[in-house]
């Protein structure tokens, strides 16, 4: 589960399910995490998927980067999520509220 802390769907949680391994994060439509207000987020900004029983963050090619707040800085290559981030590109923040391994 990933609640959104920032813009107009601050509060909103999103849950990733089998249906959705891969999602975009991305302005634009089309994705549980699609945030269209963000106008400087890339498209997609960052790849979250579920792989090798672990659910994994991979930022792409934007121009502004995807941090960690709580601790980790600008994060570069593929990371593993865990409970508590939080993730910051642009305007757009994510925190990872829980994670269940099927």
């Amino acid at each position: 589960k990933i609640e959104i802390i920032s813009g107009p769907q601050d509060g909103m949680i999103i849950t990733l399910t089998e249906e959705n391994l891969i999602t975009q994060w991305t302005r634009d439509n089309g994705s549980l995490l699609s945030f269209p207000w963000d106008k400087e987020l890339g498209s997609p900004q960052a790849v979250i998927r579920y792989q090798g029983g672990v659910w994994e963050i991979e930022p792409q090619d934007a121009l502004h980067g995807l941090y960690v707040m709580n601790g980790g800085g600008k994060i570069s290559g593929t990371n593993k999520i865990e409970i508590g981030q939080i993730y910051r590109a642009n305007y757009t923040w994510l925190k990872i509220k829980n994670i269940q391994a099927d």
